[in-house]
């Protein structure tokens, strides 16, 4: 008898061991695995078209989706940074992101309706909003000398890039050029400096001035603009398109853009205040014309192309171009 209290002993010695060493092991591994398994992956692109304020426009956005995450804990955020070639030679591939942060350049297809208060007629299919800006640019004509008194400029510095057109945004100004110069923007800033003269630039080159502590005269352009952050869903997944329209919601409240201040772009849903006094006129301006962004890219360059030889505002080249440009 005493003999078989012994064993029993041991053999409930062993089973209470299993259990705390292996047994909650085991627990704990279900349990993270069960965590795992319930985080959905949410894939985003972010494609700068053009030039920005200060920092990243990612990481912005990364921020924003930490947020997000901390609400819904059951989502995963991931956020990819690609030029416009790298993007359309992806797109193109049949890859594809569950949303994408882009502006003109870009051809992005698959997009989803959104269901959201905020919208953009640069983003709309119809009456239906595709893709909805998050944050903006602008251009603004910078001058070191005295103020711009004539509506014709003898010569004219140009920051462009490939899929922006600074050009129409100048010329829908009631504005002419005896001569343009266009120049990738951080050469145009620097020939600016060289030079002088007039210089056709964005936000970008206004921060760039105010950190040198340079001196400058400013006329911010307010009919045409193109430099609008859009953000689509293209995900088929109806739990990931409704996961997304709440991070879309988050990034578009009043919280979350009056700090685009931290990375030096505007907003089209709140009036942030600067320092700058160009960034704040800048900011002010709504409104605007502009293109669809779901314009093909290869019709952006036929456009740029024939802006370039446009000379005046009254041409029938212009005026062909001029229909293009929807108005709120």
């Amino acid at each position: 008898m005493r003999i078989f209290r012994i064993i029993i002993s041991i053999i409930l010695l062993f089973s209470i061991t299993f259990t705390i060493f292996l047994g909650f092991k085991k627990i704990g591994e279900g349990a993270k695995s069960k965590e795992n398994k319930q985080k959905e992956v949410i894939v985003g692109w972010q494609i700068d078209g053009f030039e920005g304020g200060v920092g990243s426009r990612r990481n912005f956005l990364m921020s924003v989706s930490r947020e997000y995450e901390k609400i819904n804990p059951n989502y995963l955020f991931m956020i990819n940074q690609y030029s416009i070639s790298e993007a359309n030679e992806r797109l193109k591939k049949g890859v594809s992101p569950d949303f994408i942060s882009f502006s003109s350049g870009v051809d992005v297809f698959n997009q989803k309706k959104f269901s959201t208060k905020y919208y953009s007629i640069g983003g709309q299919i119809g009456e239906n909003t595709y893709a909805v800006p998050w944050c903006r640019g602008g251009y603004v004509l910078i001058f070191l000398k005295d103020e711009l008194k004539k509506s014709n400029i003898d010569k004219l510095i140009i920051s462009s890039k490939e899929y922006n057109l600074p050009y129409l945004a100048f010329l829908e100004e009631g504005l002419t050029a005896t001569e343009y110069i266009g120049y990738e923007p951080k050469n145009a800033y620097q020939n600016f400096l060289l030079k002088g003269g007039v210089f056709l630039g964005t936000q970008r080159d206004i921060v760039r001035l105010d950190n040198l502590g340079k001196e400058y005269n400013f006329r911010a352009l307010t009919r045409f603009n193109d430099l609008y952050q859009y953000i689509s869903i293209t995900s088929d997944d109806e739990g990931k398109i409704s996961a997304i329209n709440g991070f879309v919601n988050l990034l578009l409240s009043e919280k979350i853009q009056n700090k685009l201040t931290q990375i030096k772009m505007f907003s089209c849903v709140v009036d942030l205040e600067y320092d700058s006094p160009a960034l704040n006129e800048m900011q002010k301006i709504q409104d605007f014309g502009t293109i669809s962004v779901f314009t093909p890219r290869h019709d952006y360059l036929q456009i740029n192309e024939q802006l370039r030889a446009i000379k005046g505002d009254n041409s029938d080249e212009y005026l062909k171009i001029k229909n293009l440009i929807v108005y709120p």
